[in-house]
């Protein structure tokens, strides 16, 4: 590819991410669909954690992180919590962050008591040592 297209992709590129985060100062302002707490703060992420937020940063729940994953052209999965952007009146150095959660391995503190550390380690024994014997059958590599 000659170069100067390579040149003028790079700069298509680095147009649109600044095009592309351009709402997020917008949705910084005062006038704005997002509910911002500004730091110092406590972010609370639904029912499940919370965060501290540090002076310099904003935070917003569940819906304005909806908004502001819309507004910043992001697909939402619908299992966001909570979002934090440092505050920002130029386009440079922009990014957020974007909470959420998925269920997937997660034991409730009911549970915690029941558990049977041994065995869950046993079973990770298990389950690496048949591995290994599976890679000793392939090509000698082991995995720990």
């Amino acid at each position: 590819m000659p170069s100067w297209i390579r040149r003028l992709l790079g700069i298509l590129i680095l147009f649109s991410s600044i095009v592309a985060l351009q709402p997020l100062c917008q949705a910084q302002k005062t006038n704005n669909p997002i509910d911002w707490q500004d730091g110092p703060t406590l972010g609370k992420l639904g029912d499940i954690a919370q965060v501290s937020i540090p002076r310099g940063y904003r935070f917003t729940g569940k819906a304005g992180t909806q908004k502001l994953l819309e507004l910043t052209q992001n697909p939402a999965s619908g299992n966001e919590l909570g979002a934090v952007v440092p505050v920002v009146d130029r386009n440079d150095d922009i990014w957020f962050v974007v909470f959420d959660f998925d269920d997937a391995g997660y034991v409730r503190d009911t549970e915690k008591d029941s558990l049977n550390p041994d065995a869950i380690i046993g079973g990770i024994r298990k389950g690496t040592e048949e591995s290994n014997r599976f890679a000793n059958r392939r090509d000698g590599q082991r995995f720990m």
